[in-house]
């Protein structure tokens, strides 16, 4: 997917529109020291080093964005199969 940026006058308008909006706030530098990350939603998954054949990585990084989540599920099909 390629990103395109909006024009000078896209961007413009785009900042006025925001600013003119009841309901968007814009932040401060304090808000922004201030804030802070709520906790994990979904339980963390486990940072590990695999080693993978050059042509199944390739196969699914070519599927786009999300590949590393493409292949827990690939790997979690496998799993419930077998089971």
């Amino acid at each position: 997917m390629k990103i395109i940026a909006p024009t000078d006058e896209e961007d413009r308008q785009i900042n006025e529109g925001i600013k003119n909006d009841p309901d968007t706030l814009e932040w401060s530098d304090s808000m922004f020291q201030r804030a802070v990350r709520g906790p994990q939603k979904l339980p963390t998954k486990e940072k590990l080093t695999v080693r993978l054949d050059p042509d199944i990585v390739e196969w699914f990084k070519a599927q786009g964005a999300g590949y590393q989540s493409r292949m827990n599920d690939a790997l979690r099909q496998h799993i419930t199969e077998r089971s």
